[in-house]
């Protein structure tokens, strides 16, 4: 990694991005101070939706830097840490529609 400098992203980056933009966009911190590392503090702060999630790697990548979470869940370029991210970005959508029903079950009690 070298001398990157790693940005901390305290809200979901798919919040920024709008979720679907084929670019990131200008003045973001990647693009605008030359990030190599744009480091969450979990896979579930990146975003909670698969595919915004690979899209947003997608993006990272393109601008030559990468996505790192600081609680080390598939950081790495193994098999392995692949896995664990695809396993951690489904367990996050898991988890949204899990809160999302015994929200909509309480309301209703």
């Amino acid at each position: 990694m070298g001398s990157h400098r790693k940005i901390a992203v305290p809200t979901t980056i798919a919040e920024s991005l709008g979720r679907c933009h084929a670019r990131l966009p200008e003045g973001h911190a990647l693009t605008a101070q030359g990030a190599g590392v744009l480091l969450v503090a979990k896979r579930d702060r990146l975003a909670r939706d698969v595919i915004v999630s690979a899209v947003v790697e997608r993006l990272v990548e393109r601008q030559g830097a990468r996505v790192m979470a600081a609680d080390g869940t598939g950081n790495g370029d193994s098999p392995e840490a692949e896995l664990m991210r695809r396993i951690a970005d489904a367990f996050s959508v898991y988890a949204e529609l899990r809160n999302m029903r015994s929200s909509v079950i309480r309301s209703l009690v």
